[in-house]
């Protein structure tokens, strides 16, 4: 019912990013939380730790970076931040509605 709403609510928060920078807590926090879903991690079978691991290696010059790969958080990339931000514009989004109100008007199946 107030779908611009959030849209705008949601492009606003952006720009204000933008403007303002992302705080370093929310740094630190996602960093402290990814550390912790790593050491709390479900194990994984050998074949799936080797898999894992030779992705990492093609994806990451630091060997320390191998068995952790994307799941920790290590430093705060400043530059990569501003760029994804720069990137999100409300020209350029898609925007998906699903809800069960649409049901009625939706008369095929797959």
């Amino acid at each position: 019912k107030r779908k611009e709403e959030v849209v705008e609510s949601v492009f606003s928060y952006i720009k204000l990013l933008q403007t303002n920078g992302v705080p370093e807590y929310t740094y630190e926090e996602t960093k402290k939380l990814s550390e912790i879903g790593w050491r709390f991690r479900e194990t994984q079978g050998a074949s799936s730790v080797v898999n894992n691991a030779a992705a990492s290696m093609q994806s990451y010059p630091d060997p320390a970076r191998y068995l952790s790969g994307p799941s920790l958080v290590r430093e705060l990339d400043t530059g990569l931040v501003t760029d994804l931000l720069t990137a999100l514009k409300p020209e350029d989004m898609l925007v998906t509605y699903a809800s069960q109100s649409f049901a009625p008007k939706a008369s095929k199946t797959e």
